[in-house]
C-alpha cells in the first residue's frame, strides 16, 4: 500500500521496522482471558495505555477493570496517570497487531489511535503511531501543524521515511537530522 507518493513502505514495511531490538522476555499471556489479550494487542500502538484512550480506540466502556486486572497479573505497569507495558511485550503485541491485521484495518486503526492523541495534544506519539504504518500524509499533517512539539522530542521514526517523501517536507528533513 502506497500514500500516493511513490513509497513502497506499507504496514509490512512498519513491521519489520517495529520488530527490530525486541528482547525474548515475555509475561506468560497464556493466563489471560482472549478479551485481556484482544485488549492487550489494539493498544499496542500506545505508549501510555489510559482507560479513556481504551474507550475511545476500541468502543468500550470497561477498560478500566481490565486495565485493573492485568496489573494484578503483572502485565501493566503504572505509570503516568495511567500504565504501560514493558516495551519488549508492547512491540511484540504491536508486531502481532500488524501481522494481523489486513493493510487497510490496521492504517484505520493506527489513525484512530493518532487522532485521540493529538486530540490529547501527544503529537510526537501520533507521529510515532502512524510512522509505523508508513501514513506519511498524516505524518507530514501532524507535523504541520505541530511541528515544533514533534521535534521536541525523539524521532526515531524518521528514519524510516522514504527518501523521495523526505526531501518534499522541510519538518521531515528536520526531525531526520
Amino acid at each position: 500500500m502506497t500514500d500516493g507518493e511513490g513509497s513502497s513502505r506499507g504496514p509490512g514495511g512498519a513491521r519489520h521496522q517495529v520488530a527490530l531490538g525486541v528482547r525474548s522476555r515475555r509475561p506468560d499471556l497464556a493466563a489471560l482471558s482472549g478479551r485481556l489479550v484482544d485488549l492487550l494487542r489494539a493498544t499496542s500502538c500506545l505508549e501510555r495505555i489510559t482507560p479513556e484512550r481504551c474507550d475511545a480506540l476500541l468502543g468500550w466502556t470497561t477498560t478500566r477493570e481490565a486495565l485493573a486486572e492485568l496489573e494484578e497479573h503483572g502485565v501493566l505497569e503504572r505509570a503516568d496517570d495511567g500504565y504501560r507495558l514493558p516495551e519488549d511485550l508492547r512491540l511484540r503485541l504491536e508486531v502481532d497487531t500488524l501481522d494481523s491485521l489486513p493493510g487497510p484495518a490496521v492504517r484505520q486503526h493506527y489513525r484512530r489511535a493518532a487522532t485521540l492523541l493529538r486530540a490529547e495534544g501527544e503529537y510526537a506519539e501520533a507521529v510515532r503511531v502512524v510512522a509505523r504504518v508508513a501514513d506519511w500524509a498524516s505524518v507530514r499533517d501532524i507535523l504541520g501543524h505541530h511541528g515544533e512539539a514533534v521535534l521536541a522530542e525523539r524521532c526515531d521514526w524518521a528514519s524510516a521515511v522514504p527518501d523521495g517523501v523526505l526531501v518534499r517536507d522541510p519538518w521531515l528533513l528536520l526531525a531526520r537530522a
